[in-house]
């Protein structure tokens, strides 16, 4: 594993909508890391399928985290999904999330640095909004949470996506930036 990394940041359209752009940006820059290109694009479907590539097991544990958060609000996920299969419930929070992005302005970054990948993860925080710490980019101005995008038939307005992982962080940054 290489120490000093490049790793792959979008902003995404609520953030931009909510005039959030510099003070993300600036998180990183004030966390020592060098942002290496930027580009606003627009989210073109097949970016987007490009960029967000999900598997059987992605699609599980995506529905899976659905019908945790469901439960913990003693909500029926039937009622508002008609299903309460993790793997059709991760289908169609993908469906969602294309839709949502699509045709939209993203602003794609390279950040890179000493432990690039996990420093962005550290300030971008967990998906789920509620659960993210405070001093995190999600943890401080995320007002979304996945049930309640869920319960409206939509994606979460989490405002940032990250590369994961160095494999996923070459191929995304091969999408927006080749």
């Amino acid at each position: 594993m290489k120490l000093y990394q490049s790793t792959f940041v979008m902003i995404k359209p609520d953030a931009i909508d909510r005039n959030l752009v510099g003070r993300i940006i600036s998180r990183f820059e004030d966390a020592g890391l060098i942002l290496d290109s930027l580009k606003i694009s627009k989210a073109t479907i097949h970016k987007l399928q490009n960029n967000y590539l999900p598997n059987t097991n992605w699609l599980e544990n995506v529905g899976n985290k659905v019908l945790a958060n469901f439960s913990n609000y003693s909500l029926d996920v039937k009622k508002y999904l008609n299903t309460r299969n993790p793997a059709k419930i991760g289908e169609m929070i993908y469906k969602w999330h294309l839709r949502d992005l699509r045709d939209k302005n993203i602003l794609a970054m390279v950040v890179s640095g000493p432990h690039a990948i996990d420093r962005v993860k550290q300030l971008v925080g967990v998906t789920e909004p509620l659960e993210a710490s405070r001093g995190t980019i999600r943890g401080d101005w995320c007002t979304d949470s996945i049930v309640y995008a869920n319960t409206q038939r939509r994606s979460i307005s989490n405002l940032v996506h990250r590369a994961t992982d160095f494999s996923e962080a070459k191929r995304q940054i091969g999408v927006w930036f080749n």
